[in-house]
């Protein structure tokens, strides 16, 4: 009963480091507390009262499953304060006070939790859509790429100066993420003529895992691109200070709207 009052006014104490220190009271009634109330019946001795009104209770505290809200512990948790702690007790002070102080504590335990649960839930629900972008672009997407002779050619054609299958925006981004010194040694080595010698496979297998990743974010980038735009919209139904995608060509940029210019066809 002290601990779980300690806890309790503990408000800037860890509770993550042992799990004695975690305070479940849908745990504490359903496993803990049927022990406890066997044992204190039979330290009393048995009576017609177990029966009837303990049997009962125990059947009703090992049912308890953990819920929405804690109003069904809070019920239980109160019937054993009440009627249970000094019956089964057999109004023994030094054993009823004791226990009652422990339900009172689990009593207070379940708006706490419930206070906690409610702001956890405030917090997963504030990045409830990034949670499902993540999912959607996880499921949705194809990862696939060149394979990796694919890549190592489009590399060395790259650096000779030749057309690629691949964008040449990633294969010089990738490169780009090698040290200086790997990036000259690969080009030197190719230009010489020298692309099969080890070290010039080494950094190539390198520039290719690169590439590999470059690739694979642009990916996720046009995924998450894509998923970002709603409907299209007409010019007249455009919002004040709402934010939208712009198509110019071949280039899609984000503008706010403000509004139409004055005596002209534009908008600003």
């Amino acid at each position: 009963a002290k601990h779980w009052h300690n806890m309790l006014y503990q408000f800037s104490g860890n509770f993550a480091h042992q799990r004695q220190e975690q305070l479940d009271p849908f745990e504490t009634l359903r496993f803990h507390m049927p022990v406890v109330l066997l044992t204190l019946s039979s330290l009393r001795g048995r009576n017609r009262w177990d029966a009837h009104v303990l049997g009962p209770m125990i059947r009703r505290l090992q049912e308890l499953k953990p819920s929405y809200n804690v109003e069904v512990a809070r019920l239980l948790t109160r019937e054993l304060i009440e009627k249970i702690a000094v019956p089964v007790s057999g109004g023994i002070a030094s054993i009823s006070d004791p226990l009652k102080s422990w339900l009172e504590a689990i009593y207070n335990s379940c708006g706490v939790i419930e206070e906690e649960a409610q702001k956890v839930y405030e917090i997963v629900t504030s990045v409830e859509i990034g949670i499902r972008l993540g999912h959607d672009v996880i499921t949705q997407v194809s990862w696939q790429i060149p394979s990796d002779r694919e890549l190592k050619r489009a590399i060395l054609d790259h650096i000779k100066g030749k057309s690629t299958s691949v964008d040449e925006r990633r294969i010089a981004s990738a490169m780009l993420l090698t040290t200086p010194r790997d990036k000259r040694t690969l080009i030197e080595l190719v230009k010489n003529g020298l692309e099969s010698s080890e070290p010039a496979q080494l950094l190539l297998g390198r520039t290719k895992t690169l590439l590999q990743r470059e690739l694979r974010r642009e990916i996720l980038n046009n995924a998450i691109r894509g998923l970002s735009k709603g409907d299209s919209v007409e010019i007249k139904d455009l919002q004040h200070d709402e934010w939208y995608w712009v198509t110019n060509g071949e280039r899609e940029d984000v503008y706010r709207y403000d509004a139409k210019v004055t005596g002209k066809d534009q908008y600003r």
